[in-house]
């Protein structure tokens, strides 16, 4: 993946630094990924979707319930891995979630295990 924007390389930075210069990055990625998602650049939303995953980012939910439903295959298939990994962790991830994984489900049925963990735990939920 080419680091080409200002929050891919923000991103990689966070992800190695540590101590105070992580912190450091993770308070400028955090008022900023809702603004790299909106350029539209698959690479940032892939990064945007990894960063909300790692840091619990519960504000940020809605952009993984979108990343679902993205017509890029690679972008929603990161999006479903990582909504299955918060869904077992016990995250809510808001309104909307079964349809977005059932929309994800019928556009990708090869990833309906998946897909379907997830759907079996929301389930379980309710």
């Amino acid at each position: 993946m080419a680091l080409h924007s200002s929050f891919a390389a923000e991103f990689e930075e966070w992800f190695l630094a540590s101590g105070a210069k992580k912190t450091r990055l993770e308070k400028k990625l955090r008022q900023t990924y809702r603004s790299a998602w909106a350029s539209g650049d698959v690479d940032d939303r892939f990064l945007v979707v990894s960063f909300i995953f790692w840091n619990r980012e519960a504000d940020g939910y809605d952009l993984i319930l979108r990343g679902l439903t993205d017509p890029i295959d690679h972008l929603a298939q990161h999006a479903a891995c990582n909504a299955l990994a918060l869904i077992t962790c016990n995250e809510h991830l808001g309104g909307g979630l079964r349809e977005a994984l059932e929309k994800f489900q019928r556009g990708h049925p090869d990833w309906s295990n998946v897909a379907g963990a997830a759907l079996d735990l929301i389930a379980q939920e309710e």
